[in-house]
C-alpha cells in the first residue's frame, strides 16, 4: 500500500504489500525529484536571507577555533590540542605546588584534587619579617620575606674581654652568652691615695714637687716614695766651685775653669856608675798638670862651660840613654811620646836647656855632643808629631834600652829648675 512523506509529499511503497507491484517512473521518481527540487529551491532562497553574526559570550554565532593555552581572547574556541596542553600544564603546575608543600613539612600528593591541595596552601604562613643573615647565629637556618636563609652571626659564647689601659677595646661581632669583662688587677700602692680606680682606693702619697739642695761633694737627698708631679728639681751648689778655682780647659759641672796651671819644680838625678838591667826600664822625673802649655828646663850649669850638670854617657855598646817626654813610657816616638834625647855608647850628652810650646807644638833643646875628643853645641827647633796628645797627662822621664845580655853601665846626671805654665 503507497503512502506519502510527511514534509514534501513523496510517494512510496510499502515492500511488504506492494512489492509485487510495477514500478511506475513517473509517480515514483520524477514527482517525487520535482518535489525534492522545488524544496531546495525554496529552502535556497530562504538561506540567502539568513545572516549568521559571530559568536560572544551571550550570542551564538561563528567563532574561529586557536591552538593557544595561554591567551586572552574570548572569541575563539579551544581545540582539543589546546585543551590537552592545557591540562597538562595543569598537571605540572599541581606537581610544582606538591613539592612545595612537601619541602614546607606539608603532606601532599598530585593524586590530590585543587580542591583537597587549596586548603593546605591556605595553611601555610609566608614570612614577612626583615631578619638577616647577619642577624642569625651561624649555621642556624630562618625564613624573611625574601625566602629562607642560613645564618652567619659568630657564636662568640662565654668569652672573656680583657681591658686595656692605652684605649678602648674592640668588641668582636656576635652572639655572646655567659661573657665576662676580666678583672682589673689595681695594685693600692701604685694609685695616688686620692684616687679610686676600679673600686680599689690608692695608697701612694702625693709628693708633688719636692726640692732640694746638695752642697758639699758625695752630698745625697733621699727622695721619699710616692707620687712626684715632675717640677721637684734637686740642685747641687758649691760657693766655691767658679771657673777662677778650675784649671784652664777643665769644665767641672758646666763650670769651664780660666785659671791657668803654672809652677816651678826642681829636677834632679844622679846616677854615676849604675848598672842599667836588661831591657827597657823608665824612671819618672817630672809630671805635669794637664793644661800646661810651654815647659822650659835650664841647667844650674851655664851655658858654655865645658861640664853641664846635665848629662848623659853610656860605656856599653848595647845601652842607649834617652830623655822622653810624653804621656807614655814607650821608647817608640809618636803620639804617645817624643825622643828628646839619646846617647849612645863614647857618646856624652851635655844638656842646657829644653823649651817645649805646647801651642804651637815644637820643642828647642839646647845641648853639645862630645865624643872622646870633645864636640860642638846645638839649638835646634824640632816640630811635635802630627798625632802627639798635646791635652794628655804628660811626663818627663828618662829611659834606658839595654839589648846586651847582662846589666851595662852608665852615667847620667841632671840637676835643674823646671818652669811650666
Amino acid at each position: 500500500m503507497t503512502s506519502n512523506t510527511p514534509n514534501l509529499n513523496l510517494l512510496k511503497k510499502d515492500p511488504v504489500t506492494d512489492g509485487n507491484d510495477t514500478f511506475n517512473i513517473r509517480t515514483m521518481l520524477n514527482e517525487n525529484w520535482d518535489k525534492i527540487d522545488a524544496a531546495v529551491g525554496e529552502v535556497r532562497e530562504e538561506l540567502q536571507d539568513i545572516e549568521i553574526p559571530d559568536a560572544t559570550l551571550t550570542q551564538a554565532g561563528i567563532v574561529q577555533l586557536s591552538n593557544e593555552t595561554n591567551g586572552s581572547r574570548e572569541n575563539v574556541a579551544a581545540t582539543e590540542k589546546a585543551v590537552s596542553q592545557a591540562f597538562q600544564a595543569g598537571n605540572e603546575r599541581k606537581a610544582e605546588v606538591v613539592a612545595a608543600l612537601v619541602a614546607l613539612g606539608v603532606p601532599a600528593s598530585t593524586t590530590e584534587t585543587w580542591a583537597q591541595l587549596i586548603p593546605k596552601m591556605e595553611t601555610i604562613v609566608r614570612a614577612t619579617g626583615d631578619a638577616t643573615a647577619a642577624d642569625l647565629l651561624a649555621g642556624k637556618k630562618a625564613s624573611n620575606a625574601g625566602g629562607p636563609f642560613t645564618g652567619t652571626m659568630p657564636n662568640q659564647g662565654a668569652a672573656i674581654i680583657t681591658p686595656s689601659g692605652t684605649g678602648a677595646v674592640t668588641i668582636p661581632d656576635g652572639a655572646y652568652k655567659g661573657a665576662k669583662v676580666a678583672q682589673v688587677s689595681v695594685p693600692a700602692a701604685k694609685v695616688l691615695n686620692d684616687t679610686t680606680i676600679a673600686g680599689v682606693t690608692g695608697s701612694m702619697a702625693n709628693q708633688g714637687a719636692k726640692t732640694s739642695t746638695i752642697t758639699t761633694q758625695g752630698g745625697q737627698y733621699a727622695i721619699p716614695a710616692g707620687y712626684h708631679n715632675g717640677s721637684g728639681r734637686i740642685t747641687a751648689s758649691f760657693a766655691n766651685l767658679v771657673a777662677g778655682n778650675v784649671r784652664n780647659g777643665v769644665n767641672i759641672g758646666g763650670v769651664a775653669g780660666t785659671l791657668q796651671p803654672g809652677g816651678v819644680a826642681t829636677l834632679s838625678l844622679s846616677d854615676t856608675n849604675v848598672l842599667a838591667p836588661v831591657g827597657d826600664s823608665f824612671k819618672d822625673l817630672i809630671t805635669f798638670p794637664q793644661g800646661v802649655k810651654r815647659i822650659l828646663f835650664y841647667s844650674t850649669m851655664q851655658y858654655g862651660s865645658n861640664n853641664s850638670n846635665t848629662s848623659f854617657r853610656t860605656y856599653n855598646v848595647d845601652l842607649t840613654l834617652n830623655l822622653l817626654f810624653g804621656s807614655a813610657a814607650a821608647f817608640e816616638t809618636g803620639g804617645g811620646n817624643i825622643r828628646l834625647f839619646s846617647a849612645i855608647i863614647n857618646t856624652t850628652i851635655n844638656v842646657w836647656a829644653i823649651e817645649i810650646n805646647l801651642e804651637t807644638r815644637t820643642y828647642t833643646a839646647t845641648y853639645r855632643r862630645t865624643g872622646d875628643g870633645g864636640g860642638e853645641a846645638y839649638s835646634l827647633v824640632y816640630d811635635l808629631p802630627t798625632a802627639f796628645n798635646v791635652d794628655a797627662l804628660l811626663t818627663l822621664r828618662f829611659g834606658m834600652r839595654n839589648l846586651g845580655p847582662t846589666p851595662a853601665l852608665y852615667h847620667a846626671i841632671m840637676s835643674g829648675t823646671v818652669l811650666y805654665v
